[in-house]
């Protein structure tokens, strides 16, 4: 069995009739602007016709600020006071993570986290015993002050 090919014939408006040219329904005027925004389509099959549903969705803007607010530099710098404080134990780290994400999103958080590190990375404790007091000393670096 073989289906038709609705392409084949010639298209059809349900308002104005028979189109020989779909790009003829397309007459838009300068006059206006016209804004395409984000949708979401959802379909249905019945026996006999295709149901569309077109939902508006969620705006997307992906903007970017190079300058940390105060906010994010306070949770930042809580963060590696946190990661230090851990001693090398990765739950603590995890948790350190978890709470800066609760602050800020994970992709800017992740951003500040490599751009605002510790001045002597290679010093950061590890294999502390639990228990142990470790003192960590936040101050600002040039360059990258408050």
């Amino acid at each position: 069995m073989t289906l038709p090919d609705p392409l084949s014939g010639p298209l059809s408006d349900p308002l104005s009739g028979p189109l020989s040219d779909p790009r003829a329904a397309l007459t838009l005027s300068d006059d206006f602007p016209l804004l395409l925004g984000p949708v979401r389509i959802e379909t249905r099959f019945t026996a006999t016709e295709l149901l569309i549903r077109v939902f508006p969705d969620e705006w997307s803007i992906d903007a970017f600020e190079p300058r940390p607010s105060t906010a994010e530099v306070t949770a930042v710098d809580a963060y590696w006071i946190a990661v230090w404080r851990a001693g090398g134990d990765p739950a603590a780290e995890n948790a350190a993570w978890h709470e800066l994400t609760g602050r800020i999103p994970a992709g800017r958080a992740g951003w500040l986290v490599q751009s605002r590190g510790p001045a002597n990375p290679a010093e950061q404790p590890a294999g502390v015993q639990p228990g142990t007091t470790v003192l960590v000393v936040v101050t600002p670096r040039a360059g990258r002050g408050r």
